[in-house]
């Protein structure tokens, strides 16, 4: 696994740093939101952490105490410990006016809209080893993310990802790794095993290994195998930011050390540039909406692959009067008659 390149240096350079967006796919800045404030964020999640269990009595770093989480305690948007954690007065102060708000004011050109869903996702709890958690959205998922772009969960080409690492991250307790290059070769087939979302095959004998075992393409044209992959990382020190284009291919790595991982992952636009409903609405309300196709369509005993194709059809759309059983079928016989 190679580097991410420093662009601190660029830091004062807007006009330089947009071009590496363009070309790279992705701007790394070492140190760019100050060491001192991020650790004081990272202290009151671990007070929370350490309230519920997860991290052991007088504990001042994010050490796991063994607990497993008992029902939705960690789980995005609904957790206990996650809601609490999302009310803390040092996360909204992050979202809203953290310095990468006034880093994306300078490279936008305009003022920054904060999505409405960063409220109860942006921060992220990563426990050690490959645990599983608690469906969300009727979508199973673990401790590690699998390889993805952000554009197969929001739309649209009018954001950027910002990834904040909340304390010290190392090898041993994992990060987040970029694919070089991959922004440039379109959008990616995306799969899923039943409830379960694989994400994108790295290689061909990954995406064979997930036909064998049930698992199809729901979205995307390109299929990713075909590409060789150079993964980018680092050594994430608190303090550090780390932006990316929606189709940046990334994923996060296992965590093996003894301690919770923790980061936040945030994203912006321009306010006033096009958006998607998800960035109007809270994690939470998406994935309800989300829960509510998938019972819908799979009510109706569809094939698979139609079933699949429905799914991501009307989540992108989004909440609207119409019925959604009505949607749902309408959307299957287009897109069955389209094939």
């Amino acid at each position: 696994m190679s580097r991410l390149q420093d662009s601190s240096k660029h830091l004062d350079d807007p006009a330089k740093l947009n071009e590496m967006l363009s070309e790279r796919g992705y701007v790394f800045l070492r140190g760019a939101l100050g060491r001192k404030k991020i650790l004081a964020v990272s202290n009151d999640i671990i007070s929370v952490l350490r309230s519920y269990g997860f991290v052991p009595p007088g504990a001042t770093e994010a050490l796991w105490s063994g607990k497993v989480p008992s029902g939705n305690e960690l789980s995005l948007g609904y957790g206990g410990a996650v809601k609490k954690i999302n009310s803390l007065p040092s996360i909204r102060e992050l979202i809203l006016r953290g310095g990468q708000v006034s880093l994306l004011k300078k490279l936008l050109g305009g003022e920054i809209y904060s999505w409405v869903e960063n409220r109860d996702r942006g921060i992220r709890i990563m426990l050690p080893g490959r645990l599983s958690y608690s469906n969300v959205g009727g979508v199973k998922g673990t401790t590690v993310t699998p390889a993805h772009q952000d554009n197969y969960f929001f739309r649209t080409p009018n954001y950027l990802t910002t990834w904040i690492p909340l304390m010290d991250i190392d090898e041993a307790v994992g990060g987040l790794a970029i694919a070089e290059g991959s922004q440039k070769n379109g959008y990616y087939q995306h799969w899923y095993r039943g409830a379960e979302y694989l994400g994108v095959p790295e290689n061909k004998d990954e995406a064979r290994s997930w036909s064998t075992s049930k698992g199809r393409p729901a979205t995307g044209e390109v299929k990713a195998e075909r590409f060789s992959w150079t993964w980018l990382n680092t050594d994430y020190q608190a303090g550090d930011l780390l932006m990316f284009h929606p189709m940046m291919l990334h994923r996060g790595l296992e965590n093996t050390s003894n301690k919770i991982r923790l980061s936040a992952d945030i994203r912006y636009q321009r306010r006033g540039t096009p958006t998607i409903w998800r960035a109007r609405h809270t994690f939470t309300y998406s994935k309800k909406f989300e829960t509510s196709i998938r019972d819908t369509v799979n009510g109706l005993g569809l094939e698979p692959n139609l079933a699949l194709k429905v799914i991501d059809k009307l989540y992108v759309e989004g909440p609207k009067d119409s019925d959604l059983k009505a949607r749902a079928k309408s959307a299957a016989k287009a897109l069955y008659l389209n094939n």
